[in-house]
């Protein structure tokens, strides 16, 4: 086994990277003794805060190839998947700019995608791009379907909310009335905003 110096301990709330000069003293089977600093250094910032998950299995198919990892984290844009390790080979297969299906289970439950919480023909002509502060951005297709969609608004962040389901442990509902926080902010949808673009 190699030797190693250590240099920094490095914490992230999803958002900002934190670099701690510490001192490491022990590290053992049992854990780690460091001794802190009185400062720290911000190191990188996120636009886009991304959620740490825990226990979410992940299945992704793409022509014929199908690898199962665990969702690591996630943002209203993308996430990340830790392979498992027979298929991290696998993982090579898939082509990052094209379609692909993805699954996801927690606690043998399978959590909803937005085509199962708004319904494969909007599904089809709509793409959420961010989510923040309660507010969810909808990419759509076209005016005469921004125009559909904005009379039917308040019925869709109904169906959102009833279908949000507890993806990190951090008190989410599981379906009914939606009352979870991530990062001390609620996830229910409290507005939709559409507007034309990329789907």
């Amino acid at each position: 086994m190699g030797c190693y110096n250590f240099t920094n301990a490095t914490f992230t709330d999803g958002l900002k990277h934190i670099l701690i000069p510490a001192e490491l003293i022990e590290l053992d089977g049992h854990g780690v003794l460091l001794k802190l600093p009185d400062y720290s250094f911000e190191s990188a910032q996120r636009k886009i805060k991304r959620f740490n998950c825990k226990d979410i299995s992940a299945q992704i198919s793409q022509d014929g190839w199908i690898v199962k990892g665990s969702l690591l984290n996630f943002t209203a844009q993308s996430l990340a998947v830790n392979f498992h390790h027979q298929d991290s080979l696998l993982k090579d297969e898939i082509d990052a700019g094209s379609n692909f299906h993805l699954v996801l289970k927690k606690d043998n439950e399978f959590i909803s995608t937005w085509e199962k919480a708004v319904g494969k023909d909007i599904s089809k002509h709509t793409k959420p791009r961010s989510f923040k502060s309660g507010r969810l951005v909808v990419n759509v297709s076209d005016s005469s379907r921004l125009y559909e969609l904005t009379l039917k608004k308040h019925e869709l962040i109904k169906d959102i909310n009833r279908r949000l389901k507890d993806i990190d442990r951090s008190g989410q509902s599981r379906g009914g009335k939606p009352k979870g926080r991530i990062g001390g902010k609620t996830r229910a949808v409290k507005e939709i905003r559409f507007r034309i673009g990329e789907v």
